[in-house]
Order: structure tokens, then sequence, then C-alpha cells
């Protein structure tokens, strides 16, 4: 199954941890050269950025048709550009665009089969739901939960700690805005996003 995805995909889906999700569903993804660019030319690290370079399953493919991009550049920026031009060299079996402006684009040239943030974000949690069945129905002839004695558990208030962070008003309306988005609760995303920070020792600049 051949998949090309733009930009924005990427760094959502890496900002909340999904990124494998990706490979979960289609092994593997091609993004043009546009796309690599755009996270790893910035001067700074942004979600998605170390991915790209170093997750296997990401390729990189530089786009024939440049002539076709300079057209379609005049209505989407480069990286969507690029990523429905090749889409369409490939003949890609589905083309993973966010924008609205771009899908539209993209499907008046052809490219039917197109998905979003919110159609993986949906297909994720059927899939977690099926799972969570067969699950269910393994330990069914095993075990019988209900009859289990709760007991508190000994070490909750160690896994979390509640702390009170100050935030200005444009870092508040961004993270809504993407939990709107994706579907969870933008206090769930700050702290995806902060874990991501500390798995990959992320670093910004403060001068």
């Amino acid at each position: 199954m051949i998949v090309v995805s733009d930009t924005s995909l990427i760094t959502n889906l890496a900002a909340v941890g999904l990124l494998n999700l990706l490979h979960q569903l289609y092994q593997q993804v091609i993004i043009p050269q546009a796309v690599y660019d755009e996270m790893v030319s910035l001067g700074y690290i942004v979600p998605g950025t170390v991915e790209v370079q170093t997750l296997p399953w990401i390729k990189v493919q530089t786009v024939s048709d440049i002539q076709q991009v300079a057209i379609l550049q005049s209505k989407l920026d480069i990286g969507e550009a690029e990523a429905i031009v090749l889409a369409l060299e490939l003949k890609a079996d589905l083309l993973l665009l966010d924008e609205r402006r771009g899908r539209k684009l993209a499907s008046s040239l052809g490219i039917n089969q197109i998905t979003g943030l919110l159609e993986l974000y949906l297909l994720e949690k059927r899939l977690r739901m099926k799972l969570n069945n067969i699950g269910d129905k393994l330990m069914q002839p095993e075990y019988d939960l209900s009859k289990m004695k709760k007991r508190p558990n000994p070490f909750a208030k160690q896994l979390k700690q509640q702390v009170t962070i100050p935030l200005v008003i444009d870092v508040i309306e961004y993270f809504e805005t993407m939990a709107k988005e994706i579907g969870i609760s933008s206090q769930k995303l700050i702290n995806l996003y902060l874990q991501d920070c500390v798995a990959n020792k992320r670093k910004i600049s403060v001068s």
C-alpha cells in the first residue's frame, strides 16, 4: 500500500505521541522532500523533526513534476503541493492531508482516498475497542474479574503529582484547539506533549 503524507498530520500525531499509529496501520509512509525540509530545516525542533530523520518506515521521495507543484503553490504551501503531486505520481492508495483547501484540490485532481487527523483518530479508537473486546473474550474463560476484591493501589499517589502552572492565553487556546481536533482533553494533550519533551530531551532557547 502506497501512502503519502503532508506535514501537519505527522507533526500533530508526533505531538501527542501517536505517530507510530501510521506504522501500525500502513507499515510505511512516504513524504516529499518539501515536507521533510519543513520539519528539519527550521533551525529548531518541532514534533516530528527527530522522527522523520530516524524512523526507517518514513521514506523521503523527490517530486518530479516541479511545474505542477508551482501551479498548486499559488493556493497551497509547498509541503501540501508536493504531497499532492507525489501522490499523483506514485498513484498512491492514500493521501494523508488535513487542510480543507488542500483536500478539495487533491480531490479535484482525481485523488479519492484522502484521510485526515480526525479520521485517523476515529480509526485508532475503533481498533482499540476491538482489541479490548478480544482481550475480554480471551480472559473470560480463565478469570472472572468481577469476583476479585478491590484494593487501593498503594502506589497511586506516586503516579501523578498535581501542580499548578500559569499559562498565557495564546498557549491555552492553541492546545484547546488542537485537543478538540484530536478528541481528547487539553490537559491530557499538554501532558502528552510534555512527556514527549522529557522523552526526547527537547530544549528550547530562552534568550
